[in-house]
């Protein structure tokens, strides 16, 4: 019996070598853990990594984070962004950090990392604005989490496949599924991929999940109700569009996004959003949109 594809992206994963998760970030996870975390701790934990601390730094003054403020210290960033942020911001920063690669240009990998956190910035604020039953299910920081991580494989598998980058930029020109060239051409996807870089940084399941799925054409095959709920949140996370004129417009052009039309009746369902709810969300993204480049 041959293997199936989720055992041969394990294979491959083992074979590239998985960032394993920053004993920072281990450390950070423990005493955040605790009923009332020690910020002097945190702060001295993280300083202690003075890369880490600059590149900390760096994405909290990012546009994507629009602080009015400047952080110069890993204090401030601490007191400013306040625990749940502050550690969302060390995640993005120890994930860009662990999946570098030479084998791409700093350009390009500095456009991924953008894109990732503005697609982590833009499902938490989804996940932020979602009827109170549902955000019950579907915790922000996961979404933030999926979005964060849900391509998070692509550096590495353009560093085990020389071609990867070609292949996969003629296939979004063409309008192909870029799922459908991965499986062919490698016997994988970054979706499944990216699946084992979350489970080997200890993500939640339902984040492990949706990332896992979130090129799936078939929101209903996600069985686990929380999963497909953060899913929905990611997809619609990643329709969105945004067009800079005078009136500085966004809009979540699900309708043309390649996950296909047919979802959207499902998005909705999942998350219990009406279009006009969708279109007041577009207010929100917009406030994280101003003066970001993805």
């Amino acid at each position: 019996m041959g293997q199936s594809l989720l055992e041969l992206t394990e294979k491959l994963m083992q074979e590239i070598g998985i960032p394993s998760q920053p004993r920072l970030l281990i450390e950070l996870n423990k005493e955040l853990s605790k009923e009332e975390p020690n910020f002097s701790i945190i702060s001295d934990l993280v300083s202690r990594d003075v890369g880490m601390s600059a590149k900390i730094i760096k994405v909290c003054n990012s546009p994507f984070f629009g602080l009015r403020q400047r952080v110069d210290s890993i204090n401030r960033a601490l007191s400013i962004l306040g625990l749940k942020n502050f550690k969302n911001v060390v995640l993005a920063s120890a994930l860009a950090d662990n999946i570098n690669s030479s084998s791409i240009g700093s350009k390009d990998f500095e456009y991924f990392c953008n894109h990732s956190l503005f697609i982590a910035r833009i499902a938490q604020a989804i996940a932020n604005r979602l009827p109170f039953e549902i955000k019950r299910q579907v915790d922000p920081d996961h979404a933030y989490m999926a979005g964060l991580f849900h391509d998070s494989a692509i550096p590495l598998l353009i560093k085990k496949h020389k071609d990867y980058f070609v292949k996969i930029a003629d296939a979004l020109k063409s309008n192909v599924s870029m799922v459908s060239v991965e499986e062919e051409a490698y016997h994988t996807n970054h979706c499944l991929a990216a699946y084992f870089v979350a489970k080997s940084w200890g993500l939640p399941e339902n984040v492990c999940i949706a990332i896992m799925n979130h090129h799936q054409t078939d929101l209903v095959a996600v069985e686990d109700l929380g999963a497909r709920r953060l899913l929905a949140v990611l997809i619609l996370a990643e329709s969105i569009i945004y067009y800079k004129d005078n009136n500085m417009t966004y809009i979540f052009d699900i309708f043309n996004y390649n996950i296909g039309e047919g979802n959207y009746g499902k998005i909705q369902f999942e998350l219990d959003l009406t279009n006009d709810d969708i279109s007041d969300m577009e207010d929100s993204v917009a406030e994280i949109l101003d003066g970001v480049q993805p």
